[in-house]
């Protein structure tokens, strides 16, 4: 990943680390289903093929110091 992509990249708010492909797909999976990060949400046709989304398992914690960015919900 080049220097600018990272720059443009969501980080931790606490820590200010670059946020992992895995917190994105965590990310993605709390959001619009329709939707990606790397596409933000625009409903635009995909470049790729659409990530397959199920309810978010748990919340987004920062890879580097764990702290907790997004909470889950609790579906009933």
């Amino acid at each position: 990943m080049s220097d600018a992509n990272t720059e443009a990249s969501p980080r931790c708010p606490f820590c200010r680390a670059p946020w992992t492909a895995a917190m994105l797909d965590l990310y993605d999976a709390m959001t619009d289903p329709q939707g990606c990060a790397c596409c933000h949400g625009s409903g635009a046709a995909h470049e790729h093929e659409a990530p397959a989304h199920k309810a978010a398992p748990a919340d987004i914690c920062c890879a580097s110091c764990g702290k907790a960015i997004y909470r889950a919900l609790a579906l009933p």
